[in-house]
């Protein structure tokens, strides 16, 4: 889907047991063999009086306690939308899309609150948006937007175009057009934004993959075979990645949802041409509810879990993951439940080493030490030095960790020439 992707069904599976129990008939979901369907929620799901002072409740927290909960209490997913009693991202432990942007459950939460969502219909081939961008075909769709491939018949270019699904969530999408508009244009390594209206964004097509399509592609027998020319294409990849990041912290903005899927790769690993796309959630996280959780778990940095304001630091956790990810072939603890992997992070674990120490087997000794003190300080649980954990503290900025990467670079370069 070339980046652009849609969000999965949703299941009831792990839901605490005292929330299964609570779920009334009418909200769960039917189970067909493996496929999960959405449930058709009532008209007003609030309309009792002990449901409507749950949600008040929540509404009206002011503290981290609800995302505290989730790594003490065995809550999975965001609390919010549990709390209103919604049947929401909670997949089966071997269901788990790891891929998924928690801030697409928002729209649940909205529909449980005020009733039904104003669905805004799918755009038809052909269908013309502005008397400007033909549409061609869907690439992906999530909980709050979809994204297609258009034809802008002023330039005769191809462009992707994003849309809100619903007319009470077009704010998120809002927030990702201020944002790139306040980046700019031409900017290193950053999506470019082309257009915007009331409830879309026109933005730049890149015709390449996913990191996470480059990643799965690549099998571990040819992996392990050119490790060493992987092992640097993976920090040129990681470069490039922060210094878009470096861009966009000078200038106020975090992205708070990178992964894989939002890397776009113009040629594989063997070019370092990197896009960083959906840069929605920064600007949404900023003004979201008190104690709720928002993001990807799968590379969410601990501070953004407890649901605490995060600054560049939480994007430089998060990229540390995506140069593990590039360099094992799998996200850190991929088989753990979300509150396992939480923890783990919370107390300075957020990946394998001796998973790390094997691929290094077909790597330089002291490459495998540089690589290695890098993703420690990326992915450090402590953020600065006043910070009471113990350990290495994390890169203090994009612009640091950038640095630390090109040293290891230089030294290989130097390495091969001599």
């Amino acid at each position: 889907m070339n980046g652009y992707r849609a969000t999965g069904s949703i299941t009831r599976g792990d839901l605490p047991q005292n929330l299964q129990r609570n779920l009334r008939p009418a909200a769960l979901p039917q189970n067909r063999g493996n496929k999960a369907i959405a449930p058709q929620l009532p008209v007003n799901p609030l309309a009792d009086t002990e449901i409507r002072s749950i949600a008040q409740e929540a509404l009206e927290a002011r503290t981290n306690e609800l995302a505290l909960r989730l790594l003490t209490g065995g809550l999975e997913r965001t609390e919010m939308a549990q709390v209103l009693e919604a049947p929401v991202a909670c997949a089966r432990p071997e269901e788990i899309d790891d891929e998924r942007t928690l801030v697409d459950d928002y729209a649940r939460t909205i529909e449980i609150i005020n009733g039904s969502l104003t669905d805004l219909p799918d755009l038809p081939f052909g269908h013309i948006l502005n008397d400007r961008f033909q549409v061609i075909k869907q690439l992906g769709k999530g909980g709050i937007g979809s994204v297609y491939l258009c034809l802008d018949l002023k330039t005769d270019s191809r462009v992707a175009l994003k849309v809100s699904n619903y007319r009470e969530t077009s704010e998120h999408l809002a927030a990702e057009s201020e944002t790139l508009t306040q980046l700019g244009c031409s900017r290193p390594n950053i999506v470019n934004c082309l257009a915007a209206g009331a409830d879309f964004i026109v933005m730049e097509y890149i015709e390449g993959e996913s990191l996470k399509s480059v990643i799965h592609s690549i099998s571990a027998s040819e992996r392990a075979e050119h490790y060493t020319d992987h092992a640097i294409a993976a920090l040129r990849i990681i470069r490039e990645v922060l210094i878009g990041l470096e861009f966009a912290h000078n200038r106020g903005h975090v992205h708070a949802d990178l992964s894989p899927d939002n890397i776009m790769l113009r040629n594989g690993l063997t070019d370092h041409n990197v896009t960083i796309i959906d840069w929605g959630l920064g600007r949404s996280y900023n003004q979201r509810i008190p104690g709720t959780l928002m993001g990807k778990i799968g590379y969410m940095a601990p501070e953004q879990a407890r649901s605490e304001d995060i600054d560049g630091r939480a994007d430089v956790y998060s990229a540390g993951l995506l140069l593990y990810e590039m360099l094992t072939g799998s996200r850190p603890y991929q088989s753990l439940l979300d509150r396992e992997l939480l923890v783990a992070r919370e107390r300075g674990v957020a990946f394998n080493r001796q998973v790390l120490q094997r691929w290094f087997e077909n790597l330089d000794q002291s490459l495998c030490a540089s690589i290695t003190n890098l993703l420690l300080r990326m992915t450090a649980a402590r953020r600065d030095e006043n910070d009471e954990d113990s350990g290495p503290t994390r890169f203090q900025s994009a612009f640091d960790a950038r640095l630390a990467v090109e040293r290891i670079l230089q030294d290989i370069e130097v390495a091969q020439s001599g």
